[in-house]
């Protein structure tokens, strides 16, 4: 859902050419294994119920990741439009915000 609120409010335009039907494929594995990781965290591992601060952490690490991930696209959205047709981010042109802290906040988050 944060993803499509996100590529309404500020779209990145490497997203909207046409993919082929391999990096389709591609992108359908590796979102799949993006969540092959934090769903048995939040399930317990094998316990029947996961406890009230495993759940809390888990939420806060992912509110956090997500806001990561959307400030930075904010970011980098607002920088293109800035200087159009170069990738800041990819050349390290944006220094500030989550930029200034870490090369990859995307990726972080």
């Amino acid at each position: 859902m944060f993803w499509v609120m996100k590529d309404v409010m500020f779209p990145d335009s490497r997203w909207e050419r046409k993919a082929s039907i391999g990096s389709s494929i591609a992108t359908f594995l590796f979102l799949t294994l993006y969540w092959f990781i934090p769903v048995p965290l939040a399930a317990g591992l094998g316990i029947s119920q996961p406890s009230t601060a495993r759940i809390v952490f888990l939420l806060c690490l992912y509110a956090g990741g997500l806001v990561l991930m959307l400030g930075s696209d904010y970011q980098k959205y607002h920088a293109l439009k800035q200087k159009p047709g170069i990738y800041l981010y990819i050349t390290g042109l944006i220094s500030t915000g989550f930029f200034k802290l870490t090369r990859n906040p995307n990726y972080l988050g």
